[in-house]
């Protein structure tokens, strides 16, 4: 699938901010990929962190790398946990 802009929300602005992206179609392998969240670089800066929703997985992923039209992130870091008790 693509990425979905109306699933993208953004809190906070200046030097640091945080997306969120929520996904039922795309696996974390998908949204990882290189050039997966192009259409929405001109919001996204080098260093932004983005706590992904995948279908298969939820973590965080800090964008990379942001040429303004090509957007990279780093591999997700799962947050998910199990309930033991």
């Amino acid at each position: 699938m693509a990425f979905d802009g109306t699933n993208m929300s953004m809190m906070g602005v200046g030097a640091f901010r945080t997306h969120m992206y929520r996904t039922t179609a795309d696996a974390k392998a998908a949204v990882d990929s290189a050039g997966y969240f192009n259409d929405h670089a001109a919001f996204c800066t080098v260093g932004d962190v983005i706590l992904v929703e995948a279908s298969d997985d939820t973590g965080w992923m800090y964008v990379s790398a942001n040429d303004g039209s090509t957007v990279d992130v780093n591999d997700l870091v799962t947050v998910r946990g199990s309930d033991t008790d």
